[in-house]
């Protein structure tokens, strides 16, 4: 696909070619079968390119071109270690007893260069799904060797500008004489988390607004056609391993737990169940905090925040008369100044 104006890589049997104006300047090697190439979803809405720590440091996201390469790194194992010794009065050869092992590798690539941002190895791991956005992705998989679904997460940022980084008198933004390009760029600081998920993954998806102001969710679609909301906050790889601070606090982070508790509350399809469904498709309404999702099922979950909407018990009444005791006084007021003497 395009990435940037006169370049497009492609997907060989190998890897990946990337071409300049039509001329093959660069290829990426594949370390074993690519099971799949994942994109951010450039249609989609983002609010701002940085984050804001709880004290008021500012995390400045990975904004250059990627795309997310899955592969399958197999290898021949011994299924049990045995005794290979021939007993007494056998004949003939004993036969060895392996069996395949999947190793799972994922890489986050720059789409022009294509160099290697960051890079993962899951051993005995049967890939599932992966999602991709701004500078985040979420993947799944089944491990093999402990029979349970895990969830990893992986963010990219530019960099760090401290509290008093950009202040009237000081600033620390770094400042480039010439200008930005892929080939120029720094790569990322790649932070990277494993959660372990209750239930096996069918799909995955990420909700999307109108403008991107409200913060996503994860949506996942487990076998039973139950979808559940993850708040991204919990699966953020920069969750504290100890106790938090009162700066992470602030920012909603929790002290790291490999299992993510996913209960019938957070279901977005509720009590219900959607038979035979794979995919889940999101869109924005004309509200912010109104959220569609559908599933293959071709059932519509419609999902609100509300916090762009006025509540039930809202005084109506009281909003009206506000409203006509404010006009009559300025209707009196402009009454008495046109009728005053000067």
């Amino acid at each position: 696909g395009d990435d940037a104006p006169g370049h497009a890589h492609h997907q060989t049997e190998n890897g990946y070619d990337v071409y300049v104006n039509g001329t093959r300047a660069g290829s990426y090697v594949a370390a074993g079968k690519i099971l799949g190439s994942f994109y951010p979803d450039l249609k989609d809405k983002i609010s701002s390119g940085v984050h804001v720590t709880g004290d008021e440091a500012v995390l400045v996201k990975w904004r250059g071109s990627y795309f997310v390469s899955v592969e399958e790194v197999g290898e021949s194992l011994p299924a049990f270690h045995t005794n290979t010794s021939k007993p007494t009065g056998a004949e003939g050869n004993v036969p060895k007893v392996t069996t395949h092992r999947p190793n799972l590798s994922v890489s986050v690539i720059d789409s022009v260069t294509l160099k290697v941002l960051h890079r993962i190895s899951h051993p005995d791991a049967s890939f599932r799904h992966c999602v991709v956005t701004d500078n985040a992705v979420f993947y799944t998989y089944f491990n093999t060797a402990h029979k349970r679904t895990e969830l990893s997460s992986v963010a990219l940022f530019s960099g760090l500008i401290p509290p008093t980084g950009i202040t009237m008198f000081s600033n620390s933004v770094p400042r480039r004489e010439k200008a930005d390009t892929a080939y120029d760029r720094d790569r990322p600081i790649s932070l990277q988390r494993t959660y372990i998920l209750p239930h096996p993954v069918q799909t995955l998806s990420l909700t999307k607004t109108r403008y991107g102001i409200l913060p996503k969710s994860l949506l996942i679609l487990d076998h039973g056609g139950r979808v559940y909301s993850v708040d991204l906050r919990i699966l953020d790889p920069r969750r504290p391993t100890s106790k938090p601070s009162n700066e992470e606090k602030k920012e909603g982070l929790m002290q790291y737990h490999p299992v993510v508790t996913v209960s019938s509350v957070g279901a977005v399809s509720y009590n219900k169940t959607i038979p035979h469904s794979t995919a889940i498709y999101t869109s924005g309404r004309e509200l912010e905090s109104e959220v569609l999702v559908w599933t293959s099922g071709w059932r519509c979950l419609w999902r609100r925040r509300g916090f762009d909407v006025l509540p039930p018990d809202f005084n109506k009444f009281g909003l009206v008369a506000a409203l006509v005791g404010l006009a009559g006084v300025c209707a009196f007021v402009t009454w008495k100044g046109k009728n005053k003497r000067v």
